[in-house]
């Protein structure tokens, strides 16, 4: 992912904790690529960060077009990275 997409995944985002999102996201996807990311409450924990400022960086990233969302409701969301559109 060219450092431009991770730019706007930032540009994006209001506070670190929503940012610690989109670079677990981008972490976790480098190791499944091109499986979509399950973001579960567990693992995103570990990173520091609430589930509450999780389904904000999810949302606010899918908004933005930088993200494909998969699944949610009561299962976790599974997420891939897309690239930007210029």
């Amino acid at each position: 992912m060219p450092v431009q997409d991770f730019l706007a995944g930032c540009a994006a985002l209001d506070s670190k904790g929503e940012i610690a999102v989109w670079v677990f996201v981008l972490y976790r996807w480098r190791i499944t690529d091109p499986e979509p990311v399950p973001v579960t409450n567990l693992a995103i924990s570990g990173w520091g960060v609430s589930r509450w400022t999780k389904y904000r960086a999810i949302e606010k990233l899918a908004a933005a077009g930088l993200i494909k969302i998969e699944g949610g409701g009561k299962a976790s969301p599974r997420v891939t990275p897309l690239p930007v559109r210029r």
